[in-house]
């Protein structure tokens, strides 16, 4: 055992002296052996320890002259550097930068994070940690600031009291996970500068369905049993945008999936003697984070199950597969990546690999690495690879005409139906295909880009939407995996026949036109060709809903919502915006009319607020008749201060808002307000726009005051009014017709 790093202090002088020897008489009790040189057990009030000067004389805390010394001059030799026209430096010298000045946090507080923002941007760039990034003129300006202004920082401290144990950390780690699969990375606080200090995996098709608590906390125990050789005997800062996961982690769970995982971390933590430290960070501050758990993983594929059976009765049995996940292990031992439950180790090529009898299915930039394994080990193995002979390890395996001697056999696989997809979209690697098809090499600049551009591409669509096509979209791949055929890209005639057999199993128009869009969002998202725009997948639905259409219930509550969202907006010519932020407050309600104040609007730049009234209505499209009715079916408090149009979930086949409050989006609304208005005019092309400007000119129509409709809109102008307004046939006629002609 090994004891380090200690600080100890008491009330005056006399009180320090007789704990200092208490402990120093404990020590050695105990045998340990005290490097006596290194420690100082006369009571001092100015020390220097772990790299910051404690003045307990003043009750400051500032960062040794030796750090700042070193930051100062790293800054400015790149500054100097920059001087001289040199804008490429290598990650991770810039980095070694950005980790020096986040280790000062503790004293100089939040601004380091602030001011280092551009830098990291810079890091982020980077193709691989020894690779030129180019420096921004804002990260320049980051440098100018710290070469300027650490030492003024520093004099002024940090008062003792105001240190907590928490801030005292060796390194942090950042975590995310989506439905797609997890990510992770840590800092650079420790000069952590792996090639692998970045993490991510997919789900299969199991753990995509837990609970987002789950998959957060899950995210956790893989990166830190990843990484638990490097973080042992360390204390680790766990930054999670969950505050489930923060709160979990302190104190476990009553419900049993998730206090397994923690049991699970907090005892892999207690072997290695890691510290856990937790911390909840807005989504904001956790971007890179969520970005790797999108991140699938272009290496996620294995042998179809029949192909390595026959193999492995030919040449087997294979006693470890040294390169897959829990999800795709074709034998009991494996070993992985990235820590996974079951596996037997991470990193293969840290085993021994002699006295077993090895399947090997490596990525195409392992097989170098994964043939020299095998001679330097001798190996028996079976290796599965590309016939790839302009590869770098082809001259590895063939030379002057035949294959080299340690090979026994070769067999050449069919072309098809051999490989099984691993999950998700493969959006990244499909990018970075089509980037690096274009003549975009490694060592070019743009190519950093390209899983940006995965990223914005992903972000197209709100979180939830995305969520929703994906589930789609996995409900489709499993299908027609099973049955040997391609998911991404689709043939059409294939999408067709899984429409056939959701209708075969009395699915509803809804599930048919949710596994559609799923199917279009996917293979867009990709840049393929949609396969849904085929006619049969038209008609299909359309028999669909011939067949297994149901009425339309009317008292059903998410009916009643839209179709009250609908009125409501047309009678008012209300933006989306201003329909959705009502609240029940905002609307009153009288025997002859109904009142609704808006808050705020896009013209009411001075937050005036504006009121709106419409009148009772003889007919069942009555506005205030159908927001009464709304009222009835949604138990809505008409005082309180909660969203009026709010998410609906179902229930035992009930529907009922959300007991959040949280109003409708924009991306829900438009999909069910279309879908409602497109019953009874499919040919037009409707948005949500188009109940503003449809009330509008209704109005205009009928000959209603053109004052009153302006005020009614709150539009500042005719001109802006008239651009809403859409004149009828005889208007537009009778300008010809009166000009006596």
């Amino acid at each position: 055992m090994f004891l380090d790093d200690g600080l100890g202090g008491d009330r005056d002088l006399s009180s320090c002296l007789k704990t200092s020897q208490e402990v120093k008489q404990k020590l050695e009790v105990l045998g340990f052996l005290i490097a006596h040189e290194k420690c100082s057990w006369f009571p001092s009030q100015y020390v220097k320890w772990l790299g910051y000067v404690w003045d307990t004389k003043i009750g400051k805390i500032c960062v040794s002259d030796e750090r700042i010394d070193k930051a100062e001059k790293a800054a400015s030799l790149i500054l100097s550097e920059i001087g001289k026209g040199v804008l490429l430096f290598s990650a991770r010298t810039l980095a070694s930068i950005i980790g020096q000045l986040i280790s000062m946090q503790i004293v100089l507080g939040d601004i380091v994070r602030r001011n280092t923002r551009f830098l990291y941007d810079c890091v982020q760039a980077r193709a691989s940690w020894n690779a030129p990034v180019r420096i921004t003129v804002e990260a320049i300006d980051e440098l100018g600031f710290w070469k300027n202004s650490c030492r003024t920082l520093n004099l002024v401290g940090v008062d003792i009291c105001s240190v907590n144990l928490t801030d005292m950390y060796d390194i942090e780690l950042f975590c995310d996970a989506s439905d797609v699969g997890f990510g992770g990375y840590f800092s650079t606080v420790l000069d952590f500068h792996s090639e692998n200090h970045e993490i991510y995996g997919n789900w299969f098709a199991g753990e995509q369905f837990e609970s987002s608590t789950w998959r957060e906390l899950e995210t956790v125990r893989r990166v830190l049993n990843s990484y638990d050789s490097f973080l042992e005997n360390k204390t680790v800062k766990v930054n999670s945008d969950n505050k489930n996961v923060t709160h979990i982690l302190n104190v476990g769970s009553k419900k049993y999936k998730l206090q397994k995982v923690v049991t699970d971390i907090l005892n892999s933590c207690s072997k290695k003697n890691i510290g856990l430290q937790t911390n909840w960070v807005p989504r904001t501050e956790n971007k890179h984070a969520d970005f790797l758990s999108r991140h699938t993983d272009p290496d996620d594929w294995s042998i179809e199950k029949n192909v390595f059976h026959d193999l492995s009765c030919t040449f087997g049995p294979f006693t470890v597969d040294r390169f897959s996940t829990h999800y795709n292990a074709q034998s009991s031992r494996f070993n992985s990546r990235i820590w996974c439950p079951g596996t037997e180790a991470i990193n293969a090529f840290s085993q021994f690999w002699g006295g077993d009898t090895n399947w090997l299915v490596p990525p195409p930039s392992l097989v170098a690495m994964t043939i020299n394994k095998i001679i330097k080990d001798k190996a028996k193995c079976m290796l599965v690879i590309p016939e790839w002979k302009s590869a770098p390890y082809w001259p590895l395996l063939y030379k002057d005409g035949g294959f080299r001697d340690f090979i026994k056999e070769v067999i050449y696989l069919p072309r098809y139906n051999i490989i099984v997809k691993g999950t998700g979209l493969k959006l990244r690697q499909n990018v970075e295909n089509v980037v690096e098809s274009s003549g975009v090499g490694e060592n070019n600049v743009l190519r950093s880009l390209a899983g940006k551009m995965a990223l914005y591409i992903v972000d197209s669509k709100s979180e939830n939407t995305s969520k929703k096509y994906f589930a789609g979209f996995n409900r489709w791949k499993l299908f027609i995996n099973e049955h040997g055929f391609s998911d991404l890209p689709a043939e059409p005639v294939h999408v067709a026949l899984y429409l056939t057999f959701l209708i075969d199993k009395h699915s509803s128009p809804s599930v048919l036109q949710s596994a559609i869009y799923s199917i279009k969002w996917a293979h867009e998202l990709n840049g393929y060709i949609d396969p849904t725009s085929n006619s049969f997948i038209k008609f299909l639905l359309e028999s669909c809903k011939r067949r297994n259409g149901k009425p339309v219930d009317s008292s059903d509550l998410l009916v009643i919502r839209d179709l009250t969202m609908i009125l409501i907006a047309y009678a008012g010519f209300l933006r989306f915006d201003e329909l959705s932020s009502l609240t029940c407050r905002d609307i009153k309600i009288y025997e002859e009319y109904m009142s609704i104040f808006l808050s705020h609007s896009k013209t009411d730049q001075y937050r005036q607020g504006n009121e709106i009234l419409i009148s009772i209505g003889s007919s069942q499209a009555c506005p205030l008749l159908m927001y009464k009715r709304y009222l009835g079916l949604s138990s809505l408090d008409v005082d309180s201060d909660h969203f009026v149009f709010r998410p609906i979930f179902r229930s035992g086949g009930t529907a009922k808002l959300i007991y959040k409050n949280k109003k409708l989006s924009y991306t829900a609304a438009r999909q069910n307000i279309v879908k409602r208005l497109k019953m009874v005019a499919p040919h037009l092309n409707l948005g949500l726009h188009s109940l503003r400007s449809g009330g509008a000119s209704a109005a205009a129509k009928s000959d209603v005051n053109e004052r009153c409709i302006k005020r009614h809109g709150r539009w500042k102008s005719d001109l802006s009014k008239d651009g809403y307004i859409a004149d009828s046939f005889d208007n537009r006629i009778s300008v010809s017709k009166n000009l006596g002609l």
